[in-house]
């Protein structure tokens, strides 16, 4: 059993997989651990942010190609959390 208030990886994790997999909504996952929403927010945040790094960069050079070969402006494409300046 968790202490009230302990935010350790595994609580991120499993409201994470419950949202992802389940399509539970952040308020059903908020009132299931008892943690507040923009808390529960903050764990999918923190948890997907890595797994969407190593995808952007496994796939980038692929989504690169076929921007060009569309004849697309490779600005259009933006890594995540970066900005990109016009």
């Amino acid at each position: 059993m968790t202490v009230y208030g302990c935010h350790c990886r595994r609580e991120k994790l499993a409201a994470t997989l419950r949202l992802l997999a389940r399509g539970e909504s952040v308020k059903s996952i908020h009132l299931q651990f008892r943690h507040g929403q923009e808390t529960v927010r903050r764990y999918i945040v923190e948890v997907c942010k890595p797994f969407t790094r190593l995808l952007w960069m496994k796939y980038y050079k692929y989504v690169c190609m076929q921007v060009i070969s569309i004849g697309a402006p490779i600005s259009i494409l933006k890594q995540p959390g970066s900005k990109l300046s016009d």
